[in-house]
């Protein structure tokens, strides 16, 4: 599902790019021969969303970074942002409600990622894993890879808290969250987990409460990604 956007920032947004991919949008100046450092094309992209969304000139970002390195704006204290990058994809979730997480991940046969969770998972996931056939494990593994990155993206924290110090439940219908320490579903944060396409996966962590939209950057439109739980 698909329609045209016009540019009002919702709670949560994010903002997709394939730079592979021709870009139609008019209001984003990109040029894949000359900006094709994925550093400079992660400050283009915030530096043009934040102007066409706030009215902030680009040459006026202040940005800085947390003890953990998550960078934050210091001149705008109602608006936070999150980046990701993989492969020739990148995503950028931008906030009027809080601290966000986002994590974008290019599936790849070559990357174990149930070999990943054995290893650094929360005991109560990897006995989950433990009684799904190999494929499964690996797609469910790359799901909770991804939905993890994001969580501790958004507390700002990055590795710095063990994955396996909190879990992920994922049901039919939900993605619960369990945060350190805890026992009970997490009510601040919101997750979820998407399929872009066969080979990206792309995970969201929201304050609980607040709605979402998605805009591709490529040809300007809103766009409803596949929600997966299972």
């Amino acid at each position: 599902m698909k329609s045209r956007v016009t540019y009002n920032l919702n709670s949560n947004t994010v903002f997709l790019m394939d730079f592979k991919k021709p870009i139609f949008n008019k209001n984003i100046k990109f040029d894949p021969e000359k900006d094709n450092s994925i550093n400079i094309s992660s400050n283009l992209l915030l530096s043009q969303i934040i102007e066409l969304y706030c009215g902030e000139s680009r040459g006026v970002l202040a940005i800085e970074k947390n003890a953990y390195g998550k960078p934050y704006l210091t001149n705008r204290e109602n608006i936070w942002f999150n980046l990701s990058h993989s492969g020739s994809a990148m995503a950028l979730l931008l906030s009027c409600a809080g601290d966000v997480g986002v994590d974008i991940e290019c599936r790849t046969a070559q990357k174990d990622y149930a070999k990943i969770a054995h290893r650094f998972f929360h005991a109560e996931e990897k006995s989950s894993l433990s009684q799904l056939a190999p494929h499964s494990a690996q797609r469910r593994s790359h799901m909770l890879w991804c939905l993890k990155e994001a969580y501790i993206k958004a507390i700002g924290k990055g590795l710095a808290q063990p994955l396996n110090s909190f879990r992920f439940e994922i049901s039919r219908h939900h993605v619960d969250l369990y945060e350190p320490e805890q026992l009970h579903i997490s009510q601040r944060w919101r997750c979820q987990y998407h399929e872009l396409d066969n080979h990206y996966g792309l995970s969201v962590c929201i304050p609980q409460g607040t709605s979402i939209d998605y805009f591709c950057l490529n040809n300007n439109e809103k766009i409803t990604p596949n929600t997966i739980y299972y």
